[in-house]
C-alpha cells in the first residue's frame, strides 16, 4: 500500500514542469492508479490463493525494470535532483514489495494448508527457476536424505494415482497394440 502514495508523488513532481501535455499528464497518472489496484489485487490474493500472484509478481519486476532504465537514461540525467529522489524512492519501494512477494506463503498459511508441496506454494519465479529446490539440495549436501525427510508429493502426481490413471486409459482404450506390421 505504501507503493501508491510513492508513485502518487513521483507522478505529481514529473508533471509539474512546464513541457507537460494531456498525454503526458495522463501517462504519468496512471501508476498511481495501478498502484492503488495493485493493493486491492495483493490483499486479494493473499487470501485467497496458497501461493504468491504471478501477476503481481510480472507487473512489479517490469515496471522496476521500466523505472531502472528511467533512471540511467542519459537523457533523464538532467532531471532535478528531487525528481530523481522521488524516482529513487519509487524504484527502492518496487524493490521491497518485490521481494517481500517473491518467497513462497507456507509460513502465512493455516494449519491445514501447511503440509502441501513446496512446489504448490512457490511463486512463478521459483517455480521457472526451481528455486524451491534449493532447500532440499542443501539438506542432502549436510546428509543423507531419508523418505521422512523430503516433502510431499503433489497427491495427483503419487504413483498410485498414476497407476489407476494408466490402468483406466489402457482398459478403455481396449487392446493395447505393441507393435504394428507395415
Amino acid at each position: 500500500m505504501f507503493l501508491a502514495p510513492i508513485q502518487l508523488l513521483t507522478a505529481f513532481l514529473t508533471t509539474s514542469q512546464s513541457r507537460s501535455t494531456h498525454a503526458y499528464i495522463l501517462v504519468t497518472a496512471l501508476p498511481p492508479i495501478a498502484a492503488f489496484g495493485l493493493a486491492i489485487l495483493s490483499f486479494t490474493e493473499h487470501r485467497r490463493s496458497i501461493k504468491p500472484s504471478s501477476l503481481i509478481l510480472i507487473y512489479i519486476l517490469s515496471s522496476l525494470l521500466c523505472d531502472l532504465i528511467q533512471l540511467t537514461v542519459p537523457s533523464l540525467r538532467s532531471l532535478a535532483t528531487y525528481k530523481r529522489l522521488a524516482l529513487t524512492l519509487q524504484l527502492t519501494a518496487k524493490a521491497i514489495v518485490l521481494c517481500t512477494e517473491l518467497p513462497g506463503k507456507e509460513q502465512d498459511l493455516f494449519q491445514e494448508w501447511r503440509g502441501l508441496p513446496p512446489e504448490e506454494t512457490a511463486s512463478i519465479f521459483n517455480r521457472s527457476f526451481m528455486w524451491w529446490m534449493n532447500t532440499i539440495l542443501a539438506r542432502g549436501y549436510r546428509n543423507t536424505l531419508i523418505n521422512d525427510e523430503l516433502p510431499e508429493i503433489d497427491h495427483a502426481l503419487s504413483s498410485v494415482v498414476l497407476r489407476e490413471r494408466i490402468l483406466r486409459i489402457w482398459s478403455q482404450s481396449g487392446e493395447l497394440v505393441l507393435f504394428s506390421r507395415v
